[in-house]
């Protein structure tokens, strides 16, 4: 017997958003509405034609401030690749959605008062996070200090006398 694959994708790709629909339908529940018109979408983004249909329905939208949470470092390449594209203010938030939406416990408060979120992500995802917190924090950190002086000093904004006195 040979299965019919374009079915079988679908019934796939019918499983896999069901976690995300379930997670909207959350979201929706507990954000507030404090802007008139606030609109909480999941949009395709898996081809280059997903993308440009994303990206079509964002612009239509009139949205001016877009938030975005389908990982890292998945978010910020979209929204990278999509910068000059999206008219939106473009916000990568991470697990933000999952958190608000009770799919992903916190961290206790005292571990958020005292900067260890990140121990509790890492204790409850260790796979995942693991070589971020290793690895590409550290990575990032060093390419910071190092690279900050980089441009010459004609590329920096001058310091108004405010700024100077402020310091």
């Amino acid at each position: 017997m040979v299965p019919d694959v374009p079915a079988d994708l679908e019934v796939r790709r019918e499983e896999l958003r069901r976690p995300v629909d379930l997670l909207l339908q959350r979201l929706v529940a507990v954000v507030p509405e404090p802007f008139p018109g606030q609109d909480l979408r999941v949009l395709e983004q898996q081809s280059q034609e997903g993308d440009q249909a994303a990206v079509a329905r964002i612009n239509a939208s009139g949205a001016k401030l877009l938030f975005i949470g389908i990982g890292s470092p998945k978010q910020e390449i979209f929204a990278h690749a999509h910068r000059n594209s999206i008219q939106a203010v473009q916000l990568c938030v991470g697990a933000a959605f999952d958190f608000h939406a009770g799919a992903k416990k916190m961290a206790p408060a005292w571990m958020q008062k005292r900067g260890l979120e990140w121990l509790f992500r890492l204790a409850r995802e260790p796979k995942r996070l693991f070589w971020r917190y290793a690895v590409t924090n550290p990575l990032a950190i060093f390419l910071l200090l190092t690279r900050t002086n980089a441009l010459p000093a004609e590329n920096h904004a001058p310091l108004t006398a405010e700024v100077r006195a402020a310091a």
